[in-house]
């Protein structure tokens, strides 16, 4: 089941390219600024006097500080050239079927919701046709229990309750695909295709605020394997 959708997310509907496209190395720069900015300085201080003792111990605090700020006002130049790189190389760097899987089999809750979630409306008119049909498959069984009186009716008649009522159902909820009318009157489409507008709209919002989130997304292209040869 995993595997489907995840085919169906990551073949059919969105690319790990079509994401990285959408990020704005400058707007990523801006929103990290201040724990980018504390972060350089900190690693200035501390690389500094390891790879240029001697020249770093000559400068006074002062030009010490000026080192430490000119990187720092470099660093969202840097954040925007690595922002860039990551896109134009992501299909070498990140797995995006990889990472929806792992997201999908770490958190069960989230396919257990896009089931009953999702198709809610069908699992409803799934109860309401068994009931429908099996009430009228029960008024033949007891017909034919009334007049043959055949011990066989009963199992026989079970069996074919449970099918049958799960076929058509399912069948009543896939087709057709477009609106049909039958013996001139009557009008049906299948019922999860005539409601593909909101199952979209909540399967999107699904996706996108439990699978595809941006802590998500940026977790796996920092933690995933590399997929380049190199």
């Amino acid at each position: 089941m995993v595997e489907v959708l995840c085919e169906t997310i990551t073949g059919r509907l969105v690319t790990a390219r079509e994401i990285a496209e959408k990020i704005d190395g400058a707007e990523v720069a801006a929103l990290i600024e201040r724990p980018v900015r504390a972060e350089v300085g900190r690693i200035v201080r501390e690389i500094m006097p390891e790879y240029q003792p001697t020249l770093w111990h000559l400068l006074p605090p002062v030009a010490q500080d000026l080192v430490v700020e000119r990187v720092q006002d470099a660093s969202p130049d840097v954040v925007v050239r690595i922002t860039e790189a990551i896109a134009e190389n992501i299909d070498d760097l990140f797995d995006l079927q990889e990472m929806v899987t792992a997201e999908f089999l770490a958190d069960p809750d989230t396919l257990e919701s896009m089931f009953l979630d999702v198709g809610r409306r069908e699992f409803a008119f799934i109860r309401r046709s068994g009931l429908v049909f099996g009430f009228c498959i029960g008024l033949v069984q007891l017909a034919v229990w009334a007049l043959f009186r055949n011990p066989y009716v009963m199992p026989l008649f079970g069996l074919f309750t449970g099918w049958f009522t799960d076929w058509a159902a399912l069948r009543l909820i896939f087709n057709p695909k477009e609106p049909k009318r039958y013996l001139g009157v009557i009008t049906w489409q299948g019922l999860f295709l005539k409601h593909r507008i909101p199952v979209s709209q909540e399967y999107g919002t699904l996706i996108a605020t439990r699978v595809l989130t941006s802590d998500r997304l940026m977790r796996g292209v920092f933690t995933a394997r590399s997929r380049s040869k190199w």
